[in-house]
């Protein structure tokens, strides 16, 4: 995990915006950043709605 000056000054924003929650060190947010890397691509949000049930899953449902 490179340790980035723009990565500290955003969890210590965040921290500050959001006090008394948690979730919003440098680490973390090193890790949202990989995680939605990994889970953006088109190919996977395309598997992940063929998996759900495409249109007609109830993920679109407002009573889900």
């Amino acid at each position: 995990m490179p340790e980035l000056p723009e990565a500290e000054t955003l969890a210590r924003d965040l921290r500050k915006a959001f006090p008394g929650t948690t979730g919003y060190s440098v680490s973390s947010l090193w890790r949202m950043r990989q995680f939605y890397a990994t889970h953006s691509s088109t190919e996977f949000l395309a598997q992940a709605v063929r998996e759900l049930g495409g249109e007609d899953s109830k993920i679109d449902d407002p009573e889900f």
